[in-house]
């Protein structure tokens, strides 16, 4: 939702590539989604191109981010990773 009127540079497909090509979205019952290892390497990857997107505003979410019934309150600025 962020990317969609902005302009895209290089490196913000780059992250977002690397995000989706991990082994996270794609082993299904075999770990997958479920493995805290293999998650955090896409949020790695998302979190720089919304670093390049956000630059300097920062932004505070109130959201159930990793859908287990309860709200998450979650902060991001340029520092942020």
């Amino acid at each position: 939702n962020k990317i969609k009127n902005k302009k895209i540079d290089n490196d913000i497909t780059e992250y977002l590539l690397q995000s989706q090509c991990n082994d996270a979205l794609w082993h299904g019952v075999f770990g997958g989604i479920y493995l805290p290892i293999l998650r955090n390497n896409a949020y790695i990857a998302i979190n720089h191109a919304e670093k390049i997107i956000d630059k300097n505003e920062y932004i505070i979410e109130v959201i159930d981010f990793n859908n287990d019934g309860y709200n998450e309150v979650i902060y991001k600025n340029s520092f942020t990773i």
